[in-house]
């Protein structure tokens, strides 16, 4: 007789630790930093664009934090294999 329960575990999507899906160590250490980075990135870029110009000029900073914001992005997109 097969059981009619949906178990906590596969509820939730999450499986036993020898299962391929689920949410790993791995992949949310690299979802948080590249939450991270994204965030850098655009306060950064941010912050270029409102700062005066000086001994050196911001807008050398704006690609900068425009590549670590993509590069974020992309860390939060990316899938684990």
């Amino acid at each position: 007789m097969e059981s009619q329960f949906i178990w906590a575990d596969t509820g939730l999507g999450m499986m036993s630790m020898s299962g391929e899906e689920g949410l790993s160590f791995g992949r949310l250490a690299a979802y948080i930093f590249g939450v991270i980075l994204l965030a850098l990135g655009l306060m950064l870029s941010y912050f270029s664009f409102q700062v005066e110009v000086g001994l050196v000029s911001p807008r050398i900073f704006t690609p900068v934090g425009v590549v670590i914001a993509l590069i974020g992005g992309l860390m939060i997109i990316a899938r684990e294999r």
